[in-house]
């Protein structure tokens, strides 16, 4: 019995050493929300802007090029439901808040989880997804949380930019810009399981209700608090929006309006606004040079409403 166990003990000691060797690691590494929880905290006091929203907030909007100072607290996969506690969790902390630009894109009022991503979030804001106590994935990171496989491709991936003397890409102030153009974008193979994508999402939804409350409440919180809310939605080019269901376009677009009147809330609608294939880094996402140009039509419109809204706020009662 104890040669058993001592040949036990040998046989796990290195599975026991390499685990706690990746558990220290993913609980230093700096992940896309260990970047914006640090630089939402450095920028705090004088943050104006928010933005809001996914992966199209979070790669399409620079907010360097935004006049007011802005900070992009959007996320790949983000949905309302994070986007909403997010930012009410830090809102008591953000004094000089005066904006928060939330994305409203084809997908937004279907869906609240974003998956595995939902711990990883967790782990960084500490807002869990509905009641989950996420028990198993503070006990091990690295079995439960970010799991063995996703790991190990994270460990390769880092490697191999190593080798190759690839420079770490760091946030922006929040923003995860594109380079260039990923590989076989532009084909309609690619393009068609894009749309696929996007549609099955939707149309396999029952959470719209609960979205669009969740949303709602959001904005109400907002304007009780004095700060504007904005709804916007990132360009998408036309060879992917012709491919998505047109009944969901128009169903989303009235219900957009809907929030327009009772809240009394601006939508600047920029799906079109970049039609330049070059600036794109794939069918719905652009590149950093996109990101920039887009952020400046976006600047110039955040400018426009707060003429607008300075002059109406002047006329007398």
């Amino acid at each position: 019995m104890k040669k058993f166990l001592k040949v036990l003990t040998i046989f796990f000691m290195p599975i026991l050493v390499i685990t706690l060797g990746l558990e220290f690691y993913l609980r230093s590494y700096e992940s896309d929300y260990a970047q914006k929880l640090e630089g939402l905290n450095l920028k705090k006091d004088n943050i104006q802007v928010l933005i809001l929203g996914n992966s199209h907030a979070f790669n399409d909007v620079a907010p360097d090029i935004i006049e007011k100072k802005a900070f992009n607290l959007a996320g790949l996969n983000q949905s309302i439901y994070y986007d909403k506690r997010i930012t009410l969790k830090y809102l008591d902390d953000l004094p000089q808040l005066q904006y928060v630009l939330i994305s409203m894109d084809y997908h937004s009022l279907y869906f609240s989880s974003q998956g595995i991503r939902d711990v990883w979030s967790y782990y960084s804001y500490g807002i869990p997804y509905e009641d989950s106590s996420y028990f198993k994935e503070r006990l091990s990171y690295f079995w439960f949380g970010y799991t063995p496989r996703i790991t190990f491709s994270l460990l390769k991936t880092k490697l191999l930019d190593r080798i190759k003397n690839v420079k770490d890409i760091r946030l922006i102030n929040g923003w995860e810009p594109l380079l260039e153009m990923e590989h076989g974008a532009f084909k309609e193979s690619t393009i068609n399981a894009r749309a696929k994508y996007f549609n099955d999402l939707v149309h396999g939804s029952v959470e719209r209700e609960m979205v669009q409350s969740d949303l709602e409440s959001f904005i109400q919180k907002l304007k009780d608090k004095g700060i504007n809310p904005i709804l916007f939605t990132p360009p998408v080019q036309r060879r992917l929006t012709d491919r998505l269901d047109q009944e969901i376009m128009q169903k989303n677009a009235e219900y957009i309006q809907q929030l327009q009147t009772t809240y009394d809330v601006p939508y600047w609608n920029l799906i079109n606004a970049i039609s330049d294939e070059s600036l794109y880094y794939n069918v719905d996402h652009l590149n950093s040079s996109g990101a920039k140009e887009f952020s400046q039509i976006l600047n110039e419109k955040l400018e426009d409403y707060i003429f607008e809204k300075s002059n109406y706020d002047e006329l007398p009662r």
